[in-house]
């Protein structure tokens, strides 16, 4: 009888764990992941991960629908988490050199008053439970309650290539 119950429990676990949310907006789904850790581990573990077929990454939040989104679905449940926004040679702020994970160009951003502040060298972005984002030393374990993981369809570098040549004789034709 005990085998059963905890069977039966087993598998009622497994199936209450909610799987990850379309945004309309662009088609992408997205996941928080619990769990305290550092923004170096979040990359590589949102890298690492994939759904239906999609590549996760972590979330570049690219326009204030995305980012209003993200913090209706999971921000409203108290969520802090690491998004794929990172800073590159530790620059001084408000210039910063800060880009997207993905080399997504995006002129969106939803900065807390005071932030980006670069304080003892802070050059990862997380999203407060609010939606407004902070930026944080990449090895802060401490105060982000865990990460936000994008999937997306991310096109192979030979179709990008056939693309590309593709518009490029498009233009050619359209010139004669």
């Amino acid at each position: 009888m005990k085998k059963i119950f905890l069977g039966a429990f087993t598998l009622v676990s497994a199936l209450s764990v909610a799987a990850p949310v379309q945004y309309a907006g662009n088609g992408h789904y997205y996941d928080f992941i619990d769990g305290y850790t550092d923004a170096v581990s979040a990359i590589a573990a949102a890298d690492a991960s994939s759904y239906l077929s999609l590549d996760g990454h972590l979330a570049t939040v690219t326009d204030s629908g995305e980012n209003d989104f993200l913090q209706a679905t999971f921000g409203s449940q108290g969520k802090d988490g690491w998004i794929g926004y990172v800073q590159s040679n530790n620059n001084d702020e408000p210039s910063g050199n800060w880009a997207w994970v993905t080399g997504e160009v995006s002129g969106y951003t939803n900065w807390s008053g005071g932030e980006p502040n670069n304080a003892n060298g802070e050059d990862h972005a997380h999203m407060y439970s609010n939606g407004t984002w902070n930026d944080l030393n990449a090895y802060n374990t401490y105060t982000v309650n865990g990460y936000y993981v994008e999937y997306e369809a991310v096109p192979e570098p030979a179709t990008m290539a056939a693309l590309g040549l593709g518009l490029a004789a498009i233009g050619r034709k359209r010139r004669k």
